[in-house]
């Protein structure tokens, strides 16, 4: 998740909606194209105008109104997302109300314009110290997600193949944003090849970031191989897809989702989005409860399933 960062909007009082309203339209929207919030989270960030989920789930509610130009240019977007007419989103997003009203309540991390010009995942990694990046290419990905029986997404298994960009690297944060606001917290495991490091939590934006080190520093064009366990929050919504990004192309990218025997899809496809391109999908048939979807020389863009309970 990269590119352009915007803030997390401006909190203001919560209201009835009336028809014609900023929340009531965009409800209506998302409803009558059949998606999920967290479609349109990947979606935008794959626009390039990436939002926190937090500020998609406060507009949605009537709790935020977009606040500058940036969250402005992210409702353009939405609006093209959800085959709304041009301009409709955006004209219910004015507030006639002076700029200090709509930022009420407002509380700065560092400072409130080093909030609301930083997304969720790129204020985890600056938290962990990755604002440069972590200086490690991922070559070779193999990612394993496992439902539980209530169609839950809870375990993801990471196996990657590193190559260093430059002398001395040996670190890489996990980022996880979830949809929905939550109590348990996410957690890591090392496997093979790595250890883990300091954390990042922000509860309130369900962000969860985690340190990964490999098991030395590389020399510049070294490789190296470690795999990791994701723990995902119980408490969350079932999803009816799973998406991995990827910021530039890899070599090989295999992904499988095993599904619980007590909660099989009645179909499953999978997806293969590059960037600036429509989704590609393909029926697939799950063996003994799992699917899988392998590309080679992808990317950037977004590999993963859409499922049908």
């Amino acid at each position: 998740m990269s590119g352009k960062s915007v803030g997390s909007g401006a909190h203001v009082p919560l209201q009835r909606s009336q028809p014609n309203s900023f929340d009531h339209q965009l409800r209506q929207a998302i409803a009558e194209r059949a998606v999920t919030l967290n479609w349109l989270y990947q979606s935008l960030a794959m626009r390039g105008t990436p939002v926190s989920m937090a500020t998609l789930i406060g507009w949605r509610a009537g709790r935020l109104l977009p606040d500058n130009d940036q969250e402005l240019a992210v409702v353009k977007v939405l609006e093209s997302l959800l085959e709304m007419p041009s301009g409709s989103l955006l004209s219910s997003a004015e507030d006639p109300r002076p700029s200090t009203a709509r930022r009420s309540g407002l509380v700065p991390e560092a400072s409130a314009k080093g909030r609301q010009q930083m997304s969720g995942a790129a204020r985890a990694r600056a938290a962990l110290g990755f604002e440069q990046g972590s200086g490690l290419l991922e070559r070779h990905l193999e990612l394993h997600l496992e439902l539980d029986e209530r169609g839950v997404e809870r375990w993801v298994t990471q196996r990657t193949l590193w190559v260093a960009e430059r002398d001395g690297v040996s670190a890489f944060p996990v980022v996880l944003l979830v949809p929905t606001p939550v109590i348990t917290r996410s957690r890591v495991e090392a496997l093979t090849g790595c250890r883990v490091g300091p954390e990042y939590t922000d509860l309130a934006d369900g962000l969860f970031a985690t340190t990964v080190l490999l098991d030395r520093p590389l020399r510049k064009g070294e490789t190296a191989v470690s795999e990791h366990r994701t723990c995902l929050p119980a408490d969350v919504t079932p999803e009816d897809y799973y998406m991995h990004r990827v910021l530039h192309e890899v070599d090989e990218l295999e992904v499988s989702v095993h599904f619980h025997p007590d909660r099989v899809p009645r179909s499953v496809r999978a997806l293969t989005k590059a960037e600036e391109a429509p989704e590609a999908l393909r029926l697939v048939e799950p063996t003994d409860g799992t699917v899988h979807h392998e590309v080679r020389k992808f990317g950037p863009g977004a590999v993963g399933f859409r499922w049908t309970w």
